[in-house]
C-alpha cells in the first residue's frame, strides 16, 4: 500500500482483548489487520520510540518494504472529529513483536489469522466487481483458506508441543514460519548454540536471542569488520552484558549455514537472517559436532 495515500478506515473493527489489562481496537482494510505504533507498544508492553525504532531498522535492512505494510489512514475518534494517523499492517505488527515479545507476538498472530479467515469466508473483503465471477471467488476463498490452515498447522505443531523440527521446508515469503522454526530449535538449547553463517545481521542476533538463560550464543562468520562489531555493540547495549553473543571470523570459507544446538547439528539452506524470503529446507545431519568444528577455528 502507498504509504502516501490517505484512505477511509471503513474497514470492519474487531476489538483484540487477551486479558483484563490490555485492550485494542483493531482495524480490518485490505484483507490485513492494521495498528498505530502506539497500539504496537501496548500490545508488546513496551514504550512508543522502541517500537519506531524496530521499525525503523526493520525498513533500513529490508526485512520488509514500508511501502507495503505502512498506510496513513483517516479515522473518527471518540471526539467525532477525523485524524489523519499512521498504521502498520499485520507483517510490520509481527516483525516488531518477534524483536520485542514473541509470545505476545504468536498469541496476536494466532487470533489475526483466525479473524482475517473468518472475515475473508464472510466475503467482506471481496471486491464487488468479482462478486459476479463466482467460480473465481469460490476459488480465491479455498486458496486463502488452505494457505492459512497450513500456516497455523505447520508452526502450531511445534508450539504447543514444544518438540524442535529434525527437518522441514519453508516456503518463500513465509518470514515469520521460518523464524519461528529457527528460535523453536534455538529454544531447545540446554548449553550453546554456535551458528556458522557466512552473512549475518542485527536480525540474526535477535533470533539468538530466544536462546534459554545461561544458554551462550556464539557465531562464526565470513567476516568480522567495524559494521559487525557496531552490530555486536548495538545489541549488548540492548540485551545487556549477560546476553553477550560472541563473534569470530571463521579460518575456512563456507558455502552452508551450520547452526549446533548443544551437540546436535543442523543444516540450513539459507542464512538465519534471510529465513522465509526464499525457499528452504533445513535437517539434522548425522556429523559431529567436532568434525565440523575442527573446520571453523
Amino acid at each position: 500500500m502507498d504509504s502516501n495515500k490517505t484512505e477511509s478506515c471503513k474497514g470492519e473493527i474487531i476489538l483484540y482483548q487477551p486479558n483484563e489489562s490490555l485492550k485494542l481496537e483493531v482495524q480490518i482494510e485490505n484483507d490485513t489487520v492494521w495498528l498505530t505504533q502506539q497500539q504496537m507498544a501496548e500490545l508488546f508492553g513496551v514504550k512508543q520510540p522502541a517500537v519506531s525504532k524496530h521499525l525503523n531498522n526493520i525498513f533500513k535492512e529490508g526485512e520488509l518494504d514500508k511501502a507495503s505494510v505502512h498506510s496513513i489512514l483517516e479515522y473518527t475518534a471518540a471526539d467525532g472529529k477525523s485524524y489523519k494517523t499512521q498504521f502498520y499492517s499485520l507483517d510490520a505488527i509481527l516483525s516488531v513483536g518477534y524483536r520485542v515479545n514473541s509470545k505476545n507476538a504468536t498469541k496476536f498472530r494466532q487470533w489475526a489469522n483466525k479473524i482475517l479467515k473468518d472475515y475473508l469466508l464472510r466475503g467482506y473483503s471481496v471486491n464487488r466487481q468479482l462478486v459476479e465471477l463466482q467460480g473465481y471467488t469460490d476459488n480465491r476463498f479455498l486458496q486463502i483458506e488452505k494457505r492459512l490452515d497450513e500456516h497455523q498447522q505447520q508452526i502450531d505443531f511445534f508450539v504447543r508441543t514444544n518438540i524442535p523440527p529434525h527437518e522441514g521446508c519453508v516456503f518463500e515469503g513465509h518470514l515469520l514460519e521460518g523464524r519461528e522454526v529457527a528460535e523453536m530449535i534455538i529454544k531447545s538449547a540446554k548449553h550453546e548454540v554456535i551458528l556458522i553463517d557466512p552473512y549475518i545481521g542485527s536480525d540474526t542476533l535477535h533470533i539468538l536471542e530466544a536462546r534459554q538463560r545461561n544458554v551462550s550464543a556464539t557465531i562464526y562468520t565470513e567476516k568480522v569488520n567495524n559494521n559487525i562489531l557496531t552490530l555486536q555493540h548495538n545489541h549488548e547495549t540492548e540485551y545487556g552484558k549477560c546476553r553477550r553473543i560472541n563473534i569470530f571470523q571463521y579460518k575456512t570459507n563456507f558455502h552452508d549455514r551450520f547452526l549446533i544446538i548443544d551437540e546436535t547439528v543442523y543444516h540450513f539452506g539459507a542464512s538465519i537472517k534471510n529465513l522465509g524470503k526464499r525457499l528452504f529446507a533445513f535437517d539434522i545431519i548425522h556429523l559431529s559436532k567436532n568434525l565440523i568444528m575442527g573446520e571453523v577455528v
